[in-house]
C-alpha cells in the first residue's frame, strides 16, 4: 500500500507546481490507470512514487513506513521494492536480451516471459540491434520478472502496436492480481478495457478517481529485498562495456602502456645495475685492498660531495675538517697479522729520508703479481727490490735518493746498488714492475719482501682479501678500533658508479612521472566523458537499487582493468626486448644482464598502474555521487 499525504512538487527555478496538493491512497494489488493530457503531470507523479523525485511538500508512506526522507541505502531498498517501465525504455545497448532482463534478478521462468512477449529468439541479441518495439517489450519484461510488490509503467504500449499492446495489458492486468501496477498511458481504451481504477490529473491535480478509497491492508511491513548488485553481475557490465567501446580502451592502454615502459625499464635497469654492482664486489671489487694511512680523509663522503652543489654563505667561513690521524700501534699492527690467512697479503709502508720503503707481507703472492725487468726477485735480508711504472718510470725523488740525477738510465745503472736507509745499508738486486691489470701495476718505490723488524711505525698499511667473505671478516674485526680509520677501494668505486647511475635514474624516473601523470589526467578524461555519456544507464541501475558505491565499483573495475592490461601489455614487450637489450648493454659498458625485472620491481609498478588509475578516476566518479535518479535519467 502507499499513501501520498498532501504531495506538492515544484522543480527547482520555477513558481508553477507540477503536483498540487495530490491526496492518494493506492492499495497493495490492483490494475490503477493513470491519464491525462501531456504536461498535466503524470510522469511526475509516478517519479514521486517511485522515490526519483523527493517532493517539495507532503509526505509519502510505503505501508506503515514514512519513505519520503530516505537517503543511501535505505533509498535502495526501496528501489528493490519497485518495478519501473521506462517511457524511453533505458535499455543497456551494450548488453544482450536476456541480460537486460535479468539486471535486477535471475529468472527462472525467463523463457515463458520471452515467449509471451515474443522475445524467444532475440534472447541473446544485444538490444542496439532491436527495433523500438522489441526493446519496449524488453523494459516490460525487465519489470515484470522483477520481484517488486509495485509495477510502475510510464507509457509502457506506447511503441507497440495495437496487438502486442493489447497482450502486454492483459499481461499487466493478470499480475495486478496480485500485486499493485500503475499505468500512466494516454490511451483511454486500455483505461477501461483494462484498469479497476482510473485516475485523471489535469495541471497537476487529481479531478477524478472512479475508487478513492479503496481496501487497504496494513499487514505487509517494509521488506527487504535480495540484493540487485551481485559481483557476477557488476562483472558482466564492465566485460561487456569494455568490449563494446574496445576501440577507446585500445586507445588508452596504448597511452598507459608507454609510460609504464619507461617506468619498467628505468627500474629494470635500476635494480639489475645494483645487483650486478653487488656480484662484481662480491666476484672481483672485493679483492681491491682496504687502506689504511697515517693521515686518513673519508673518500666516499668527498665523491659525494662532487655531485653536491654547496651553497657559499657570503661574510662568513665555514669550519671544515681536516684529515684524521691514525693511530697505527703495536697492538693495531699485531692484530692485522693475525688477519693474513683472509688476505693474500698485508703490505705495510715505512716512510725514511723522503722516499717510502715498502714491506711485502706474502712473498708468493707478490711474485704473481710481477714480472723481473732485470736481476731477481728474491730477496734477503738486506736486499731490496725497485718496482717501477708500468711505463718504466720513477719518480725523480727516488732518483735523488738513489744519488742519480735527472735523465734516462739503463736497467744495469740500478742494479746492485747500494741504498742507505736508516742506520742500515741495502743492495737493489731486481727490478721488477707490475704485470697489467693486477695489484702492483700503480705502486712505484723500493720493496723487501723480508719480515724484518723496522724501528718505525708504518705510514700506510694496505690489506688484500682474499674474497667477499674474507673481507666482511676483515671488516668486522676492523670494528673494534673505531679510531682506525681506513679506505675501502671497492666500496668507493661502487659508491661513485652508484651514484651516477642514481643521478641518471632520477632524470629518467621523473620523465617517466611526467608521462604518467598525464597519462592520468587522460584516464580522467576518458571517465569523465564514459560517466557523461552512461547517465541514463546510472540513472536505471540506480532505480533498479544498485547503490552509488556499486555503480562507481564498475568505473573503478573498468579503469583498473584498463590499466592491468596496459601493465600486461608493457611487461610482455619488455620480456621480449630483454635478450636484445641486455646484448647492447653487454656490448656497451661490458656488464652482462643489466636489465633485469624482479618481482619486487613489478609488484611496484603494477600497484602504481593500478593508483594511477584510482586517482584519475576518483573526481570524475563523483560526479554519480552528486545526481539524484531523476537527474541522471533526464540528462541531455
Amino acid at each position: 500500500m502507499i499513501v501520498l499525504d498532501h504531495i506538492c512538487l515544484q522543480y527547482k527555478g520555477s513558481t508553477r507546481n507540477i503536483l498540487n496538493d495530490i491526496e492518494l491512497i493506492l492499495p497493495d494489488k490492483g490494475l490503477v490507470m493513470i491519464v491525462g493530457p501531456s504536461g498535466s503531470g503524470k510522469s511526475s507523479l509516478l517519479h514521486v512514487i517511485a522515490q526519483f523525485i523527493k517532493p517539495s511538500k507532503g509526505r509519502m508512506y510505503f505501508y506503515t513506513q514514512d519513505v519520503t526522507d530516505l537517503k543511501g541505502k535505505e533509498l535502495d531498498e526501496y528501489h528493490r521494492n519497485i518495478g519501473f517501465v521506462f517511457q524511453n525504455y533505458n535499455l543497456i545497448p551494450y548488453l544482450n536480451v536476456e541480460e537486460n532482463i535479468c539486471l535486477s534478478r535471475n529468472i527462472c521462468f525467463l523463457n515463458e516471459i520471452l515467449e509471451a512477449l515474443g522475445l524467444a529468439k532475440y534472447k541473446k541479441k544485444k538490444v542496439n540491434r532491436l527495433s523500438g518495439g522489441e526493446c519496449q517489450r524488453v523494459a516490460v519484461a525487465r519489470t515484470i520478472t522483477s520481484d517488486s510488490k509495485i509495477l510502475l509503467c510510464d507509457e509502457p504500449t506506447g511503441a507497440l502496436d495495437v496487438k502486442t499492446g493489447n497482450e502486454l495489458m492483459k499481461l499487466l492486468h493478470s499480475i495486478a492480481q496480485d500485486k499493485l501496477v500503475i499505468v500512466v498511458t494516454h490511451n483511454k481504451e486500455h483505461a477501461k478495457k483494462f484498469g479497476d481504477r482510473i485516475i485523471t490529473l489535469e495541471d497537476g491535480c487529481i479531478i477524478k478517481d472512479t475508487d478513492p478509497n479503496p481496501m487497504c491492508s496494513f499487514d505487509h511491513p517494509f521488506s527487504e529485498q535480495r540484493k540487485t548488485c551481485s559481483l557476477f553481475k557488476i562483472v558482466n557490465i564492465v566485460k561487456n562495456n569494455l568490449v563494446y567501446k574496445w576501440k577507446r580502451n585500445v586507445l588508452a592502454i596504448v597511452a598507459f602502456s608507454i609510460g609504464l615502459l619507461t617506468l619498467l625499464f628505468v627500474l629494470g635497469i635500476s635494480s639489475g645495475f645494483k645487483e650486478a654492482i653487488l656480484l662484481e664486489e662480491k666476484n672481483s671489487l672485493s679483492e681491491y685492498p682496504l687502506y689504511i694511512s697515517k693521515d686518513s680523509q673519508d673518500l666516499n663522503t668527498e665523491i659525494k660531495q662532487i655531485f653536491k652543489t654547496k651553497k657559499v654563505h657570503e661574510n662568513s667561513i665555514e669550519v671544515k675538517e681536516g684529515f684524521h690521524e691514525n693511530k697505527l700501534t703495536n697492538a693495531f699492527i699485531k692484530e692485522l697479522a693475525s688477519l693474513e690467512t683472509y688476505t693474500h697479503t698485508i703490505d705495510f709502508t715505512f716512510f725514511y729520508d723522503e722516499v717510502c720503503l715498502k714491506q711485502i707481507g706474502t712473498s708468493s703472492f707478490f711474485d704473481e703479481q710481477v714480472e723481473v725487468l732485470k736481476g731477481s726477485k728474491e730477496t734477503k735480508e738486506d736486499e731490496l727490490l725497485l718496482l717501477v711504472n708500468q711505463d718504466n718510470t720513477i719518480p725523480l725523488e727516488y732518483i735523488h735518493f738513489l744519488g742519480l740525477k735527472k735523465g734516462n738510465y739503463s736497467y744495469d745503472d740500478f742494479l746492485n746498488r747500494k741504498v742507505n736507509i736508516g742506520k742500515k745499508t741495502y743492495k737493489i738486486i731486481g727490478l721488477v714492475k707490475g704485470k697489467e691489470d693486477s695489484y702492483y701495476q700503480d705502486v712505484v718505490g723500493l720493496m723487501t719482501k723480508q719480515k724484518t723488524k723496522i724501528n718505525k711505525k708504518p705510514i700506510e698499511v694496505y690489506i688484500y682479501p682474499k674474497d667477499y667473505e674474507s673481507k666482511q671478516f676483515i671488516l668486522k674485526h676492523l670494528k673494534n678500533y673505531p679510531d682506525i680509520f681506513f679506505t675501502d677501494y671497492s666500496e668507493t668505486i661502487k659508491n661513485v658508479t652508484t651514484t651516477i647511475i642514481d643521478g641518471i635514474r632520477i632524470v629518467l624516473l621523473i620523465f617517466s612521472f611526467v608521462s604518467l601523470f598525464v597519462t592520468m589526467f587522460m584516464i580522467a578524461i576518458i571517465t569523465y566523458i564514459a560517466v557523461i555519456e552512461r547517465m541514463h544507464e546510472i540513472g536505471l541501475l540506480r532505480s533498479l537499487g544498485y547503490s552509488k558505491s556499486a555503480i562507481k565499483l564498475i568505473f573503478y573495475l573498468e579503469n583498473g582493468i584498463v590499466s592491468s592490461i596496459a601493465f600486461l601489455v608493457s611487461f610482455i614487450i619488455l620480456s621480449g626486448l630483454k635478450y636484445p637489450l641486455n646484448h647492447l648493454l653487454f656490448q656497451l659498458i661490458g656488464m652482462d644482464s643489466i636489465f633485469k625485472l624482479d618481482q619486487h620491481t613489478l609488484l611496484l609498478v603494477f600497484s602504481f598502474s593500478i593508483l594511477i588509475s584510482m586517482m584519475g578516476s576518483f573526481i570524475p566518479i563523483r560526479k554519480i555521487k552528486k545526481m539524484s535518479i531523476i537527474d541522471t535519467l533526464k540528462y541531455e
